[in-house]
């Protein structure tokens, strides 16, 4: 067969949150907490105590921006860097600058803090007119979300800190949702702060009414940026291995780019990526990515643009990407056979539409999704096919739509996933149907879909519910189909002195419905057993995962510590019916995750494993060092629609 082009790879990374700081607590003195509940046009109670500073000390901030300065950045932290001086003078004003900002001595934050709805701090002022926005930006090592003047402890730290290019001003202000002169919605500003956190080269963010009258405010918008340039190896085996080097803020515009070296059996392969979030504002998301390795070519151009906001009403986005690889022999490990070359092109399309809009009984909007999409798959170099061979290498197109309700708002809350920033949790509801056709190169397929999303904090705290369901169908049966149940969630944060913990856990039944020859789920890793390797392969899967996370709250050389120990346990079975036939597999283990934002990496998780029964190939004990686990959050914003996976 000839060979009518070239390819390269899709290079699609995994975003990566390195260094999470601390943020310290306001120390709440009561002597002087009657400060704190002042609720006037001069001074505020804002969330978990922040207080904004009245309007006498903001006259002389902004008086200090005009005369002094060019930016609101460097007066603001030079005006709070001043008036600690004066404040630490007595001990009266000393309490009360402890009262308005955050001190660089305060006592880590803690748990208690558990959950605060985005909004709610943004409430009191809806409808007022935003007269002035402010930029605050925090370099990647020392000051943090909560305390501006804290400085880096480290020659290392400072010597980063001023090679750093900062993200520029125009950046932030892209992916606000209001501007000056708007009048203030509080959805606005939330996803606003949700959406600066997703960003990869942003590790916190946070906007603040610094002051507001019966009618205006000012806002503080403060960013901190993530460490930009790192540089990385991984170690497959001993005659696989690769080097990578990336840059997620280049020359501070937030584009990311990504080289990667990779090495096996004394060959090289190259792997290279370029990403540019929200561009021009629009919030589209556009990529390319180039792999050429051993004997595999990718290339791939992508614009897409998700439904991050209640503001943003219309989404989409397109795709087009080649792929050649030769085909592998597993057994011998050798290339034979025809090379297998496609095009594959991707269309979606997304609009929603607000149908009980927000009131004082109904604070939530409840709002339509609809989405729409085309997929083509044309193979050019294949093996031979037929319509009852080499399923996976038919051409095909496929078109799929599915309409939803969802109802969604977030929480703000800490030591989850990370150590010490700012996580946003999504509440609320989605259910969504799917219908689809597929046109194969020897045959026709419809295919259907529902999906039942619900997520919510509870008195022991947070839970995720999903039911899901999908199947092709052909001569009247059900083909290719998957039904799966899963059941997370974590328990609130206890405090033990210097620690804290926290429990987390996940359930999950999967059953396949007359899958393709060689089709099968398996318990391997964070599908259910930690660190399990070997043969677990089945038809049906339960899993049960628990883990519990004690937080050191103190560092150790600016290193930051948790202590984790998991159980888990799961049933597979391969039989047509789940009780016919299973096999019983479970796991016990220790482990601990270390971060130091000072470092150039992100957190790491060292697990040790016991495996009372070992599965075909595997093992009965395992060390293992990667990248910490995190909880799946689900969100409830739409996407693009598409066949429920079998995983």
């Amino acid at each position: 067969m000839q060979k009518r082009v070239q390819y390269r790879q899709q290079g699609m990374i995994r975003n990566f949150f390195l260094w999470f700081l601390y943020l310290l607590p306001i120390v709440v003195f009561l002597p002087f907490s009657a400060f704190g509940q002042v609720n006037t046009s001069d001074s505020i109670v804002v969330q978990n105590g922040d207080t904004i500073p009245s309007r006498f000390y903001t006259e002389i901030l902004i008086d200090t921006m005009q005369k002094n300065y060019q930016g609101w950045e460097e007066s603001y932290v030079d005006f709070q860097k001043r008036l600690k001086v004066k404040a630490y003078k007595s001990r009266f004003t000393k309490e009360l600058y402890n009262l308005i900002f955050k001190n660089p001595g305060s006592k880590p934050d803690t748990i208690t803090r558990e959950k605060t709805r985005s909004i709610d701090v943004f409430i009191p002022h809806e409808g007022k007119l935003i007269s002035k926005i402010v930029l605050f930006k925090l370099e990647p090592f020392g000051p943090t979300i909560d305390d501006f003047i804290r400085e880096p402890n480290t020659w290392l730290a400072k010597m980063a800190n001023s090679v750093q290019i900062d993200t520029r001003n125009f950046v932030v202000r892209n992916n606000l949702l209001f501007k000056e002169g708007d009048k203030l919605v509080p959805y606005n500003l939330a996803d606003s702060e949700r959406i600066l956190r997703q960003l990869s080269f942003i590790r916190d963010a946070r906007i603040l009414v610094i002051w507001a009258s019966e009618t205006e405010v000012i806002l503080l918008v403060t960013t901190k940026d993530n460490w930009s340039i790192v540089a990385g190896a991984n170690h497959f085996s001993n005659d696989s291995n690769s080097v990578r080097f990336y840059d997620r803020n280049v020359l501070g515009m937030g584009h990311m780019l990504e080289h990667e070296l990779l090495i096996r059996n004394n060959q090289f392969g190259y792997n290279g990526y370029y990403k540019v979030d929200n561009i021009g504002g629009s919030f589209i998301t556009g990529s390319t990515g180039y792999t050429d390795a051993f004997s595999y070519k990718d290339y791939f151009i992508s614009f897409d643009r998700r439904l991050l906001s209640r503001k943003i009403k219309y989404g989409g986005g397109i795709t087009v990407q080649q792929k050649h690889s030769m085909i592998v022999d597993k057994n011998e490990n050798k290339y034979f056979g025809s090379p297998l070359t496609y095009n594959n092109y991707d269309i979606w399309l997304g609009k929603r539409f607000c149908i009980v809009p927000r009131t004082k009984k109904c604070p939530d909007n409840i709002e339509l999704l609809w989405s729409v999409r085309y997929e083509n798959q044309f193979f050019i170099e294949r093996p031979n096919v037929d319509a009852f061979t080499n399923f996976y290498y038919h051409d095909r197109e496929f078109y799929i739509t599915s309409i939803g309700f969802a109802k969604r708002n977030y929480y703000t809350a800490r030591l989850i996933n990370y150590f010490g920033v700012n996580e946003d949790i999504p509440t609320g509801f989605k259910f969504e149907l799917k219908a689809g056709f597929e046109k194969r190169e020897f045959y026709n397929r419809p295919y259907t879909g529902i999906s039942f999303l619900r997520s919510n904090y509870f008195k022991y705290g947070y839970y995720s519910l999903l039911l899901e369901y999908g199947s092709f169908f052909r001569h009247g049966h059900a083909e290719q189909g998957v039904v799966s149940a899963t059941l997370s969630g974590f328990g609130n944060g206890l405090s033990f002195g210097r620690y804290r913990y926290r429990p987390f856990f996940r359930l999950n039944y999967s059953t396949g419905i007359n899958r393709l020859y060689g089709q099968t789920i398996n318990l391997n890793g964070e599908n259910g057993i930690t660190s399990l390797l070997g043969e677990t392969n089945g038809l049906h899967r339960l899993a049960f995962k628990h883990e519990s996370v004690l937080f050191q709250m103190k560092k150790f050389a600016d290193f930051h510590f948790a202590l984790t120990a998991f159980t888990d346990m799961g049933f597979m079975g391969s039989q047509k019916s789940f009780f016919d036939q299973y096999d019983f597999y479970s796991g016990l283990g220790l482990g601990i995750r270390i971060n130091n934002h000072n470092l150039f990496f992100q957190t790491i998780q060292l697990n040790f494993a016991w495996f009372p029964v070992v599965p075909i190939n595997g093992s009965e004990y395992r060390m293992n060092i990667g990248n910490s686990s995190k909880f799946q959050f689900r969100d409830f914003i739409m996407e693009k629609p598409d066949i429920l996976p079998y995983n």
